[in-house]
């Protein structure tokens, strides 16, 4: 069987080895947190920091995970960090605070769409439930 090596001179000593005749590209998801997963655990000036290990995945399986991510978890006592892949982060919302503008109160509908608002069922927390 014929191998080729593929290498990406712009990560250091990154090569991928697969069959000639496949034809599958790869790509790099990148990631967030820590920028480096390898460090020597050498003290001052000898200590080096590298990003050496990466999560490579096809094009097509990009296409169907589009919002993948990678984490690089930081550990102690060991020269490589974890990686953690998430295929399906969620979204953070940020809270904003509720803001009350005079102008809704003169709004015809604002007593129906109050009284919707409070007459419906909340879901929330056994622990919201007892206090209720």
């Amino acid at each position: 069987m014929d191998y080729v090596r593929v290498v990406d001179p712009f990560a250091k000593g990154l090569s991928v080895l697969w069959k000639k005749d496949l034809k599958v590209s790869f790509v790099d998801l990148g990631y967030i947190g820590y920028p480096f997963t390898w460090v020597n655990k050498h003290m001052g000036d000898g200590l080096i920091k590298e990003r050496l290990d990466r999560v490579l995945v096809s094009t097509e399986w990009r296409a169907w995970y589009d919002g993948a991510q990678v984490q690089h978890l930081f550990s102690v006592g060991l020269d490589h960090a974890a990686l953690l892949q998430d295929t399906n982060p969620t979204q953070s919302k940020q809270l904003r605070p509720f803001r009350f503008y005079c102008r809704w109160a003169s709004d015809p509908k604002s007593r129906e769409v109050i009284q919707n608002g409070w007459s419906g069922e909340v879901r929330s927390s056994k622990m919201y439930k007892v206090f209720q």
